[in-house]
């Protein structure tokens, strides 16, 4: 079975992991993309994963300067093997618990979690993750990361 994965991937890295940024750092850089948001509307990024012969981690954005920012320095900073890490991770910035135990405990994990008034943002900001960290039917594991203003 051959995969097309066009544009959707923007860089390709040949890493299992990625270099690790402190926990502040990496939370402080989302949280940018996330303050970002524009007041009218919702924003995102979404980092795809591929742990094949040739492993790979892409980020599929907008054009706006937030999303050109994270998405260049973000993907260097993430697992390509583990995305259950790094949704954990990226929840970890945001929510007032400790490392969830994603990592040690499941295999796979699929869903959407949406949190209000997060930590490490200024404005009235709900920050969204929609995951996947495992891939099916030739698609690629990933996690989607919106955030929009709170009126």
């Amino acid at each position: 079975m051959t995969r097309k994965h066009g544009p959707a991937l923007l860089l390709s890295l040949a890493v299992c992991t990625g270099a690790q940024a402190s926990d502040g750092e990496f939370c402080r850089r989302i949280a940018a993309f996330a303050d970002a948001a524009p007041a009218a509307k919702a924003h995102e990024i979404t980092i795809l994963t591929d742990w094949s012969e040739e492993p790979t981690i892409g980020c599929r954005r907008d054009e706006s300067a937030a999303a050109i920012a994270i998405c260049a320095w973000l993907p260097p900073h993430l697992s390509i093997e583990f995305m259950q890490g790094n949704v954990s991770r990226v929840l970890e910035c945001f929510s007032k618990r400790s490392r969830l135990a994603a990592t040690e405990i499941f295999g796979g994990l699929a869903g959407k979690i949406r949190v209000s008034d997060p930590r490490y943002v200024t404005r009235k900001i709900w920050i969204e993750l929609e995951f996947s960290t495992v891939g099916k039917d030739g698609a690629l594991s990933f996690l989607t990361i919106r955030s929009g203003y709170r009126d």
